[in-house]
C-alpha cells in the first residue's frame, strides 16, 4: 500500500488521500483536489482509479468525483443523505454507485477500512479506519470537532460521534492531527471556542482511560 496527501482547491485546502493498493488499484478519500491531480499522480504509479470513499457530502470534499466518475467509472461511496444537489451538500443520489455497507466494513485488496458513523457534522458523515490511520474527515479536528451549526448538524452528535472514536483508542486517531484528545462538551451556542482544558468524565461509557476533554463555550 501507498498513500499521498493532497490538499484541495483554495481556499480551503481541504485534506485529501489517494491510496494505491498492492494490485494497482486507487482509492481516493474525499476528492477535494482538482481530478487533473490524482490522475496524473496514477499515471506516474501505474495505477487505475477504482473507488472513491467520501466521509460526507460537503462541496469542498467532492469537487472532483463527478468528473473523476466519469472518467474512470470509478465506484463512489457516500451516505446518500449528504446527496442534497444543494450548494452545501452538491453531489445528487445519481452520482453515488454505493453505500456503505451495513456490517461497517469494507474490504479493497489487502485493505480492510472500518467505517464509524458519525453524524454531527453532517448527517451522513463517516469516518473510515485503516491500516492504523483514521480518516475523520471533518467530524474531528486537533482540539476540536467540525461545525455543528450547520441544518441537521446536532452538537450531540457530534459529541456521541467524539465518544465513539475515543472509545476505539487513541492510536486511531491519525488524521488529521496526528495526536487528537478532543471530546466536545454539549452545550447551548451553535459556535464552538475553546475554553479550557480539563479532566472530564462522560455517563457515555467512555471512562477508561481519562481523556482530554476541550470545553465548548
Amino acid at each position: 500500500m501507498n498513500i499521498q496527501h493532497f490538499h484541495g482547491v483554495p481556499p480551503l485546502y481541504t485534506n485529501t488521500f489517494l491510496i494505491i493498493t498492492n494490485a494497482k488499484h486507487g482509492i481516493i478519500i474525499d476528492a477535494a483536489a482538482e481530478p487533473e491531480t490524482y490522475l496524473k499522480a496514477l499515471d506516474e504509479a501505474g495505477a487505475t482509479l477504482t473507488h472513491i470513499l467520501q466521509t460526507h457530502g460537503h462541496f469542498d470534499h467532492v469537487g472532483a468525483v463527478a468528473s473523476l466518475k466519469k472518467a474512470t467509472g470509478c465506484k463512489v461511496y457516500m451516505d446518500k443523505i449528504d446527496a442534497e444537489g444543494s450548494q452545501l451538500l452538491p453531489l445528487t443520489p445519481d452520482v453515488i454507485t454505493d453505500e456503505w455497507p451495513a456490517n461497517g466494513e469494507l474490504v479493497i485488496d489487502e485493505l480492510r477500512f472500518e467505517i464509524y458513523r458519525t453524524p454531527g457534522h453532517t448527517k451522513g458523515g463517516v469516518c473510515l479506519s485503516c491500516y492504523g490511520l483514521l480518516f475523520s474527515g471533518d467530524t474531528l479536528f486537533a482540539g476540536s470537532c467540525g461545525r455543528t451549526d450547520f441544518e441537521g448538524g446536532l452538537l450531540a452528535a457530534a459529541h456521541a460521534a467524539s465518544a465513539l472514536i475515543l472509545k476505539r483508542g487513541q492510536s486511531h486517531l491519525c488524521e488529521p492531527c496526528r495526536r487528537i484528545l478532543a471530546l466536545l462538551e454539549a452545550c447551548g451556542g451553535k459556535r464552538l471556542r475553546v475554553a479550557r482544558r480539563t479532566e472530564f468524565r462522560l455517563s457515555h461509557d467512555v471512562l477508561s482511560p481519562p481523556f482530554c476533554a476541550v470545553r465548548a463555550r
